[in-house]
């Protein structure tokens, strides 16, 4: 357990991948939660070359790091905002999160998100675009890209 960004406990998990394999955090995390009931499932799982180890050999679980950032857009600008709007709701995701990035693709609950800090996404959205989001909006738009989509239903 690790404090999110607004300093409640985050459960994370941290594997180390096969030899050859790359996983994203992100599918790592839709496969634990295939597997695991809501509540064990962790905010983020952190892929990492190695388990730090103790002087005695045990797993230094200080010495993880932290989950990662959003993953970074790709070369070919797939995730990168696709219009003004989305831009703006990719920076709002980031500073509510306490992320450094956020593409148009990153869940906000995949991120560390929870009700709280929904609530706050809430009204840093009213604040931005002048409309009143429901929470079960955003449980149901959970990614810049489909919450742009929702608000230029409203």
């Amino acid at each position: 357990v690790r404090p999110g960004p607004d300093g409640s406990g985050r459960l994370l998990a941290w594997v180390v991948p096969r030899e050859g394999a790359h996983p994203t955090g992100r599918g790592l995390r839709a496969h634990t939660a295939s597997r695991l009931p809501s509540y064990m499932v962790p905010a983020a799982v952190v892929p990492v070359a190695a388990l730090p180890l103790t002087v005695h050999g045990k797993t230094d679980f200080a010495a993880l790091p932290d989950t990662p950032g959003a993953e970074a857009p790709t070369a070919d600008g797939a995730a990168a905002p696709r219009s003004a709007r989305e831009e703006i709701l990719c920076a709002l995701f980031a500073e509510c999160l306490g992320q450094p990035h956020v593409t148009r693709d990153d869940d906000f609950f995949e991120l560390g998100g929870h009700s709280l800090l929904a609530l706050g996404l809430i009204g840093r959205v009213r604040s931005a675009f002048g409309v009143e989001l429901s929470v079960r909006t955003l449980f149901e738009a959970t990614t810049p890209a489909a919450l742009a989509g929702r608000l230029d239903e409203a």
